[in-house]
């Protein structure tokens, strides 16, 4: 899922690509298809809104939760597929946790009460947890107290940039020239962001992602020249 999304995502978004010609909105990839009265960009519109959309805040909690113990790998897996269910049952066990004023009350059943506490957990899903949070939360930073979570969330961070970035490059603005400003100031924000919180645990990583995301900015600095001089 992890390492589809971009590709899923992109796929989605085009089918959602349309231009207006003579006045009429067509599909980018086929001028004959009138956008909007097809069943396929339809669905592709509910693909985005309730699932690739919702699945970075699910990822986002539901990281957090795994981690703590407070869901168990099994819940997570199926919140990965259902996103947008999973938040709205977090969204309702908060209201419902407001309106009755317990301090005590839990958002989501636990199945442990930490991440070092699995005794209530069988052996199948001590190994299905483990082995998530191996690939969720291995290379970020883990809590060092009792007041911070760490970056264990910081895949859903990376998700999200990739969501931006897909959508900022398929948006129809009205220049190129915008559009590549628009890029370059989200990778600016980026590289500012992952500077001010260094999530991996690893100085190299930090130092690797840095000059990856650098990069990233000078190129849509030269894409942005670039455009300006075409237009």
């Amino acid at each position: 899922v992890l390492l589809g999304y971009s590709a899923v995502t992109g796929t989605t978004v085009r089918l959602l690509h349309c231009v207006s010609i003579q006045e009429v909105s067509r599909w980018y990839y086929d001028a004959q298809y009138f956008c909007w009265h097809q069943w396929w960009q339809q669905a592709a519109f509910v693909v985005i809104a309730l699932n690739l959309f919702p699945f970075i805040f699910t990822l986002y909690f539901a990281s957090l939760r795994l981690y703590q113990g407070r869901i168990s790998g099994k819940i997570f897996l199926l919140a990965s597929i259902l996103p947008f269910p999973y938040l709205l049952s977090v969204f309702l066990h908060y209201v419902k946790k407001i309106m009755t004023k317990r301090p005590d009350y839990q958002a989501i059943p636990s199945t442990a009460n930490s991440i070092y506490d699995e005794e209530h957990d069988t052996n199948s899903s001590t190994s299905i947890k483990h082995s998530l949070l191996e690939v969720l939360c291995g290379p970020f930073t883990k809590p060092q107290d009792d007041q911070s979570n760490g970056r264990t969330y910081w895949e859903s961070i990376l998700i999200g940039r990739r969501f931006l970035i897909i959508v900022i490059g398929w948006w129809q603005l009205e220049h190129a020239l915008m559009r590549s400003v628009c890029l370059t100031i989200l990778c600016l924000v980026f590289l500012l962001h992952h500077i001010s919180q260094k999530p991996f645990e690893q100085s190299c990583a930090n130092v690797t992602e840095t000059v990856s995301l650098a990069i990233l900015v000078v190129i849509g600095v030269l894409n942005v020249g670039l455009a300006s001089a075409g237009s």
